[in-house]
């Protein structure tokens, strides 16, 4: 058989090698999205399910991949990222070379580090933040460029990500989500791993977070009243009585009550279901 060599793309070859061809027929692959996946989705972004409730949401649910526009608009739609009214309306969906275009960044960088601190303060950037929900054909760095600058605006972050290509930008991010059945670079950059590949075990990592730390602001307030409510006491019953009210072993029990069992009573209160 004659070697194509550097000709592999030459009209001539194609005519010779393309012809005689029998059409047998065409066939697509789904990944199926879970059945289930709105209503973790809902519950994330405005903390119930209630489609006549108030939907101011919570938490900004976006979706960045490389794959094409139509394929993320598609999914986005499917899984509740958006709606098919707020699809479309004007910057909601663009492509990664649109998002850097809109944000003001048409020059090529060095590094998205550079990039970052180029946008992340302008105005471009602010008004395009509010906008975008997708962003379809992203490169690593158009990633890390959303992610900072949304951290230099004083945002947080959590990034879900399961590739070599998310390993920068899941370190980047404040709380770096690698999916179960990721590569292992992506998990050793990540914080959590969700290894039952479940979107809605994202939502029980942000409800015991915030359990987390409701309970250490309880415990804090608890222990600072306790501290000054006995300082007070020594302190004043010293000034006008000329001795103190508490001898040392009962301060001690004092802080070792207030140490051990209230650390436990309020660092093991369970989550709380807000709607």
């Amino acid at each position: 058989m004659e070697s194509a060599g550097d000709n592999d793309e030459d009209e001539s070859y194609r005519k010779r090698f393309e012809s005689n061809l029998f059409y047998l027929g065409t066939f697509g692959l789904e990944d199926q999205l879970r059945p289930e996946i709105h209503t973790p989705i809902n519950l994330i972004k405005y903390g119930h399910t209630d489609d006549t409730a108030e939907t101011n949401p919570q938490v900004q649910v976006r979706m960045i991949s490389g794959d094409h526009p139509e394929t993320c608009k598609s999914i986005a739609v499917k899984a509740g990222i958006v709606t098919p009214t707020e699809l479309q309306m004007e910057g909601t969906a663009m492509t990664g070379a649109e998002f850097r275009k809109a944000i003001g960044l048409t020059k090529d960088y060095d590094g998205a580090e550079a990039g970052a601190r180029q946008i992340a303060k302008t105005e471009q950037f602010k008004h395009v933040k509010k906008r975008v929900k997708i962003i379809s054909r992203a490169t690593p760095e158009d990633k890390l460029l959303l992610i900072r600058g949304i951290q230099q605006l004083g945002g947080l972050i959590a990034m879900a990500g399961d590739s070599i290509a998310d390993s920068e930008v899941l370190k980047q991010a404040d709380v770096g989500l690698c999916m179960g059945t990721g590569c292992d670079v992506a998990k050793d950059s990540s914080d959590l791993v969700i290894t039952d590949n479940n979107f809605g075990s994202i939502r029980r990592s942000i409800l015991w977070g915030r359990a987390m730390f409701e309970n250490v602001q309880k415990f804090l307030q608890f222990q600072l009243t306790i501290n000054f409510s006995v300082v007070a006491i020594v302190f004043i019953s010293g000034c006008t009585l000329g001795s103190v009210p508490l001898n040392v072993i009962q301060l001690l029990w004092i802080n070792l009550i207030m140490d051990v069992l209230a650390a436990i009573a309020l660092g093991t209160e369970p989550i709380v279901e807000r709607t």
